[in-house]
């Protein structure tokens, strides 16, 4: 179902296949690169020109929401919402045969019906507050623990052994503390406010919540901080969101652990800010690597993935105006970089 905020799609032209009437049509070749496309792409609203052959054909729609027309359909048949103009169509996907590696014929119809909104705003704000909660909940009896040793650490006399002990557990305590004073952080409600952020603090704030689940995963993390002013103007939560899903992708992308290097830097001739996170991961299929940032598209799907991440950070990030890349060879790691232009000296 669509948002009760999206409209339905121009009016469509005569043509009508099995799944009725047809406003466009896009071919692409078995890796999803496009070889043709009809004139009425422009109709709706969207880039028809020349140079969009050989490019993806998820960069015809940029900024779009992908939803399945019913429970458990697939890449065959679904349904797009372009964020810009909340225009929704639907898209079937035929498969054509050839002597080279099959392609596909995407056909683009309207959609008459708008309903509801697929709940993901909801879900968010469900999963912060419990998040809120839970940390709450750990803080209460934390401080009444911290404060009874700090008593009885005052009452010990000066070479009593047990003060080195109750300074340990103390020490242990306020590590506590720290981990939910994060998750307090990251449990706060997304908003739509703008701000002017400090991306080398965002790096280290990301890097230190998922401090203890890299140690575990055996992944090392490495800094490398651009020294020079790096300030962005955007969304705190949907960029410490963006990080959040590149720094998993690049642990889930080690099994067996390794090194992870987060770098930051400026880019004074593009007027821009780069992030990147390097992993020694085996690298990505070249085959998938131009799918990657496809919705639903996900090389771990036997791992439980999704294939949302990706699509979701590259969409905040070009909300931010700015573009999330990635340089991968096979079985020499994976970089995603991240491009954002620069606010200005604050």
């Amino acid at each position: 179902m669509l948002g009760t905020d999206a409209q339905p799609c121009p009016q469509a032209t005569t043509v009508c296949d099995a799944a009725g009437p047809v406003l466009a049509a896009i071919v692409t070749d078995g890796r999803g690169l496009v070889c043709a496309m009809s004139s009425h792409l422009a109709d709706l609203g969207l880039d028809a020109s020349a140079g969009r052959i050989g490019r993806h054909w998820t960069e015809l729609l940029p900024n779009f929401r992908r939803l399945p027309t019913h429970p458990g359909s697939g890449d065959d048949d679904f349904v797009v919402i372009l964020e810009s103009t909340r225009v929704a169509f639907r898209i079937t996907r035929y498969p054509l045969t050839s002597d080279e590696e099959g392609g596909a014929l995407l056909l683009l119809h309207p959609v008459e019906q708008p309903g509801a909104d697929d709940g993901q705003a909801e879900h968010v704000a469900a999963l912060s507050e419990v998040a809120a909660d839970v940390a709450h909940e750990i803080n209460n009896p934390l401080t009444t623990i911290s404060g009874w040793i700090q008593i009885f650490v005052a009452e010990a006399s000066a070479d009593d052994p047990i003060r080195e002990q109750f300074a340990s557990i103390q020490e242990e305590l306020d590590r506590i503390s720290t981990i939910v004073d994060r998750l307090l952080d990251f449990a706060q409600v997304p908003s739509s406010d703008t701000e002017l952020l400090d991306v080398n603090e965002l790096v280290r704030s990301v890097a230190s919540f998922l401090e203890y689940q890299m140690k575990n995963a055996n992944v090392e993390v490495q800094t490398s901080l651009c020294p020079h002013p790096c300030a962005v103007e955007g969304n705190r939560s949907q960029l410490k969101q963006v990080f959040l899903n590149l720094l998993r992708n690049a642990r889930q992308a080690m099994p067996e652990g390794g090194r992870l290097r987060l770098l930051t830097s400026r880019d004074d001739d593009r007027a821009c800010a780069e992030v990147r996170f390097r992993d020694a991961g085996h690298g990505v299929p070249e085959e998938a690597v131009d799918r990657l940032f496809e919705p639903g598209f996900t090389t771990r799907a036997d791992a439980g993935g999704r294939g949302l991440g990706l699509d979701i950070s590259r969409k905040i990030v070009r909300k931010m105006r700015g573009e999330l890349e990635l340089e991968s060879t096979s079985g020499e790691g994976s970089t995603f970089l991240i491009r954002l232009p620069l606010a200005g000296e604050a």
